[in-house]
């Protein structure tokens, strides 16, 4: 990421903040782009403190470690641009949030089940991060956020029950999920065992014992806007 740029809501190219960290964004990964002045100082272990150290997970990236920008409490937008851009309007996505909620203070968060489009024109953020809800959680001086996440870790559970091992795992009903298999470590590819919208809270997939032994993985689609 390494000379993309970003500024507020006055979508300028002039204004905005270049970031000069080193930062390979691999599929799947999320970073943090936070701002440190003398007054509020933030790094990465202060951020992590803030939500607490087990809370975020620990491929987040947290860069930019300047000042010059400052999202307000009482609305504004965030547009990113590459190094290659020489327009305003060459932005590869923008969105912009109302006032921000308070007592408890709570993140604007991205809706995966309602997805909008954000290029060229930009989106609206209007949902507020949950307790629980998509991997959320009350930090330690009461905000409600999910920094590094869009959902909640999906962690599957495997015990034995009547005609095989079952495997388990919170879902959101309407959610699309896929379970995958493959016999070792470094075999080709994953063989799609099942793949369906959720209908409850919870996913329970039976497989036989005399199958042999097996690597599974869950994953789910999530909706983002169209470029």
């Amino acid at each position: 990421m390494k000379g993309y740029r970003f500024d507020d809501d006055s979508q300028s190219l002039t204004a905005a903040i270049t970031i000069t960290n080193d930062v390979v964004i691999y599929p799947g990964e999320s970073i943090v782009l936070v701002e440190t002045t003398a007054a509020r100082p933030m790094d990465p272990a202060r951020f992590r403190s803030w939500w607490g150290t087990n809370n975020v997970p620990s491929r987040v990236k947290i860069v930019y470690a300047g000042s010059g920008i400052g999202l307000s409490s009482s609305g504004d937008g965030l547009y990113l641009w590459n190094a290659a851009a020489t327009a305003n309007t060459d932005f590869i996505c923008g969105v912009t949030f109302g006032p921000a909620p308070t007592l408890p203070r709570r993140t604007f968060v991205y809706n995966v089940d309602s997805p909008g489009r954000q290029t060229p024109t930009p989106g609206s953020l209007t949902l507020v991060s949950s307790n629980a809800i998509n991997g959320a959680w009350i930090a330690s001086n009461g905000d409600i956020g999910s920094p590094g996440r869009v959902i909640a870790p999906i962690e599957v559970q495997i015990f034995a029950a009547a005609g095989g091992a079952a495997l388990r795992w919170p879902t959101v009903p309407g959610r699309s999920y896929v379970l995958e298999a493959r016999t070792g470590v470094g075999s080709d590819g994953w063989t799609v065992l099942t793949n369906f919208a959720a209908a409850d809270d919870y996913a329970l997939i039976t497989q036989p014992f005399d199958l042999p032994a097996r690597f599974f993985r869950v994953g789910t689609t999530l909706l983002f806007p169209a470029p």
